[in-house]
């Protein structure tokens, strides 16, 4: 793989997570396979390749399309939140990567995690409940915190809120690995066809 395409594999990662918060934000439910691929690169500390962490480029189409799309296409104003909720988390992990004892706090929780799928597997709410703690106790503290919109029963449920706080960890993981890809806002801007064709690219080669 290429640069560009390890950096469009994080940002289509990205984009996926935060597709999943919207999903259940309004309906209560997100795509097993985003769900399952959020957990995998969340507690995936070490991989042979960018795509190996999330499972494969395979595990990610849902994302490719997403963002190709955004950069392609007039989408409809609903879609913007994924986008809002995109850059709120690039700002957080930005702020974070500045924060050694959050970082280790982090790195705490993602091994209680892995301790829950070793005894329930990936799937299980014990795994999300960890995971979400550990977005509360290092990524929430950090302001401005993303502010998630939906429906209000939705919101409400603590199987949602697990779920909805393990997308966002994995977005932010998302997010940094972008960084340490070399990505940044001007890349974002000024090389917008270049990553729009990649994205396409990986989709249709996959």
């Amino acid at each position: 793989m290429s640069q560009l395409s390890d950096r469009v594999i994080a940002l289509a990662a990205l984009f996926q997570a935060v597709t999943g918060v919207h999903q259940l934000a309004r309906n209560g439910q997100a795509d097993k396979d985003i769900l399952h691929a959020a957990v995998k690169s969340t507690l995936t500390r070490d991989a042979e390749s960018t795509e190996a962490i999330f499972g494969g480029v395979q595990a990610l189409l849902p994302g490719l399309r997403q963002f190709h799309r955004l950069l392609t296409e007039q989408v409809p104003a609903d879609d913007m939140a994924l986008t809002r909720y995109a850059v709120g988390v690039m700002h957080i992990a930005k702020k974070l990567r500045k924060k050694p004892a959050l970082m280790d706090a982090l790195s705490s929780g993602i091994d209680k995690a892995e301790r829950s799928v070793s005894h329930f597997g990936s799937d299980h709410e014990n795994v999300f409940a960890a995971l979400a703690d550990t977005y509360s106790e290092t990524a929430g503290n950090i302001h401005p915190r993303i502010m998630v919109s939906g429906n209000d029963n939705h919101l409400q449920n603590p199987r949602v809120v697990n779920q909805i706080r393990s997308l966002l960890l994995a977005a932010i993981r998302a997010a940094v690995l972008w960084h340490q890809l070399g990505g940044n806002r001007f890349s974002l801007i000024f090389r917008r066809k270049a990553l729009a064709q990649e994205a396409l690219r990986l989709t249709r080669q996959t």
